[in-house]
């Protein structure tokens, strides 16, 4: 029961995941709570060739960081159920829905890395408090940002100026000439008198 209450307390709603261990550790110097839990569930078929000869095959140890909970890091060495199929020789391991696929950042806390930045956090420091590097950090934004793509061609005539903006910067804009459409807008920065 007390298990069943941390997965409520984590927001882990995966049911085939079971929590075998609960301990505290201390890696140099800093506390972490480890999680030990076994992911597995009955299989019917291959998802290869649709065999219904398929044995367990062990297990696949996979490392995840959790989110943070009352400022203490969470860490869970989830126990993936591997299985093979005897008709095509295949292997493959249970799937969780807690993180992607060769991931170890779980969902959770990329989407706190993502409110953090949304709240002007830097990524160094949201890489100090969510226990990442920063280098990730930075992926999971680049990932969740979709940025506009450049115009696929041009117009067949083209409008452009070179005109003084804001501060006495000397800027370039380019529109189409028959719909008035704005196809691009570079500030120059550049000063001049």
């Amino acid at each position: 029961m007390l298990m069943d209450n941390t997965l409520e307390l984590l927001v882990i709603t995966d049911s085939n995941i079971k929590i075998t261990r609960f301990s505290a550790e201390s890696v140099n110097g800093e506390k972490r709570n480890v999680i030990e839990a076994q992911l597995t569930y009955n299989v019917n078929r291959c998802p290869y060739c649709e065999s219904e000869k398929v044995v367990r095959n062990g297990s696949k140890i996979l490392h995840t960081r959790l989110t943070e909970l009352h400022q203490e890091r969470f860490e869970m060495k989830l126990y993936k159920q591997r299985y093979l199929c005897k008709e095509c020789l295949k292997t493959w391991s249970a799937r969780t829905d807690i993180v992607e696929e060769g991931h170890t950042l779980s969902h959770q806390l990329k989407r706190s890395v993502l409110h953090m930045a949304r709240e002007g956090i830097t990524a160094t420091g949201i890489a100090r408090i969510c226990h990442c590097s920063p280098s990730s950090v930075i992926r999971i934004i680049d990932e969740a940002v979709e940025l506009k793509s450049r115009v696929a061609r041009l117009p067949e005539n083209l409008c452009f100026d070179e005109f003084r903006s804001v501060n006495s910067t000397m800027s370039f804009i380019c529109s189409n000439c028959a719909s008035g459409w704005v196809c691009g807008q570079n500030p120059f920065f550049e000063s001049r008198p």
